[in-house]
């Protein structure tokens, strides 16, 4: 009897699967063998997980991918690597490094996948394979969108635009996740009593807080609109919340701040005791594109290469654990520290705005009668409302032209931060934006204030003129400069010696008598004795 010849369905059917899923594999079975079956050739959705062009079917799994990746994104770069976002927890969403078994998970679940069964002739469905996998992940320049940070609470883009969905904006390169927030609606254009009701909302949530000055409590609110206006600024500072005691409420305004912005707590992170240690941790922070990072309780001398680098760049890149390759991370998260009497390093005076709490009194963990006694639980049950309020602040600068703030306060490195808030906090209202920096460069560094000192007690006892380590040794030691505590001469020369060396060609304002100050450098005189290297101070001004 004559085989009846295929319908042109089956013959479609079969030319769509062949240019889907290339020839068969590494099973033994080939084309023949699946014509006989009758049933031989998978659906034109169903994905072989036996066949041999590897690449095709991987470039088939990436279109897949592509089809629902463009339409709601779920897959992302972030840091040069594959990326898929899932909730910890606490209910947070993070980026999760897609690894080969994650990405089996997901694929599974993508498209069907089947296997030739040569003992029951017809397709079965399988489990994708392991090669294909791998492929599909080594792919050098996938289309998946980059993924800079995941924010809980709306954000203004660079052009005043204001984000209010979830879901991930190609723009900013933000994923927003704001399921949860009922957010009453932000008008276009605020009226006076709307910016007043905002400017309410903001002063009753911090209002409890003894901030030492109106430019600390400015600041504060600077910090809270931070993450909402987080795409329109470069670099971030540091963020210092200092008071003279525990029991302050140092660590609750954090909380505070934090909780309006993300809807939780930040967990806090836990200073590190060496520069290698802070490099871990500050990459292992930003593989989770936090909006915040929340170093609590410093007690340390706050003195950090890497932390100092990473306020300042865009981009850190770094080798990570667990990855065998460099990764580059953006860095977008706002950090803030707390602790009693901070000490700054030189290097991180210049990257910090102080906010200082000082309730003058014993024991302040003691005191009563706030406005909220519970004000973590304010926070929660009211956050929408506060939301609604730091977007109003914003959106009236926006839809006045984002004027420039008359008074334009100067932080070195971080001009788009000072130029939008100063802005925001301007127009809104609020003033003293950044007044204290001088003072907090004044007092934050015990280090820098012990060499100001030296160089005045040096000034004053060897003048101008060429001078050796060994001449200024007494002078250093008296001044307070740290030479280690040896109690060995020869080491307590070297250490200073660094220290000099370290500091050549900076410049000192110092003051050896009330009323006259005076600027002097800090320079290299040549060799003397021998070839000792000699120092000498240089006066800048008369």
């Amino acid at each position: 009897m004559d085989t009846p010849l295929p319908s042109a369905e089956t013959i479609r059917a079969a030319l769509a699967a062949a240019e889907r899923i290339g020839p068969l594999g590494d099973d033994g079975t080939d084309d023949d063998a699946d014509a006989e079956a009758g049933a031989g050739t998978p659906g034109e959705s169903e994905f072989r997980v036996d066949t041999a062009d590897v690449a095709r079917t991987a470039d088939a799994v990436w279109r897949e991918i592509e089809r629902g990746n463009n339409a709601k994104p779920w897959l992302f770069r972030h840091g040069g690597l594959l990326v898929r976002l899932a909730r910890d927890d606490t209910g947070r969403l993070a980026p999760q490094l897609w690894s080969v078994d994650r990405a089996r998970h997901d694929l599974a679940r993508l498209v069907p996948w089947v296997r030739w069964s040569k003992t029951r002739k017809k397709f079965q469905p399988a489990y994708p394979g392991a090669v294909v996998v791998r492929d599909v992940l080594a792919r050098h320049d996938p289309s998946a969108p980059a993924l800079d940070q995941v924010v809980s609470c709306p954000t203004f883009a660079s052009d005043g635009t204001l984000w209010l969905e979830t879901g991930y904006c190609q723009a900013t390169r933000l994923f927003h996740d704001l399921d949860g927030l009922d957010l009453p609606t932000v008008p276009d254009v605020p009226s006076d009593s709307q910016i007043a009701a905002a400017r309410e909302r903001i002063a009753d949530l911090i209002g409890d807080f003894p901030f030492v000055s109106e430019a600390e409590r400015t600041n504060a609110i600077a910090a809270l609109l931070v993450p909402f206006v987080r795409p329109m600024l470069g670099s971030l500072p540091l963020f210092v919340i200092e008071k003279p005691e525990p029991g302050s409420g140092g660590t609750l305004l954090a909380e505070v701040l934090a909780t309006v912005a993300t809807g939780q707590p930040v967990p806090p992170v836990v200073e590190a005791e060496d520069e290698g240690e802070w490099r871990k941790r500050l990459m292992a922070q930003l593989r989770g594109a936090p909006q915040i990072i929340f170093i609590d309780n410093v007690k340390q001398r706050l003195a950090s290469t890497s932390l100092a680098c990473a306020l300042t760049a865009q981009v850190v890149e770094d080798r990570v654990l667990g990855v065998s390759e460099t990764v580059r991370l953006p860095v977008r998260a706002m950090v803030m520290c707390t602790g009693n009497n901070i000490q700054l390093a030189d290097e991180m005076v210049r990257r910090c705005v102080r906010v200082r709490l000082d309730p003058g009194c014993p024991r302040p963990w003691q005191r009563t009668g706030f406005r909220h006694e519970n004000l973590r639980e304010f926070v929660r049950e009211n956050r929408s409302g506060l939301v609604w309020a730091a977007l109003v602040l914003v959106r009236s600068w926006v839809a006045a032209g984002m004027p420039p703030a008359e008074r334009l306060p100067v932080l070195g490195g971080f001009e788009r931060f000072c130029a939008v808030l100063a802005g925001v906090l301007e127009h809104a209202g609020f003033q003293g934006f950044l007044a204290n920096a001088g003072e907090l460069a004044a007092v934050a560094d015990s280090e820098t204030e012990a060499w100001r000192a030296f160089v005045a007690a040096w000034w004053c006892r060897l003048a101008s003129g060429p001078s050796t380590v060994a001449e200024l040794l007494p002078v250093a030691a008296e001044a307070g400069i740290d030479l280690g505590r040896s109690g060995n001469e020869r080491a307590e020369r070297v250490r200073l010696g660094q220290g000099l060396s370290r500091r050549r060609d900076r410049v000192f304002d110092v003051e050896v008598e009330p009323g006259y100050p005076f600027v002097v450098r800090l320079a290299a005189a040549g060799k003397r004795h021998g070839g000792v290297m000699g120092w000498k101070l240089v006066l800048m001004n008369s």
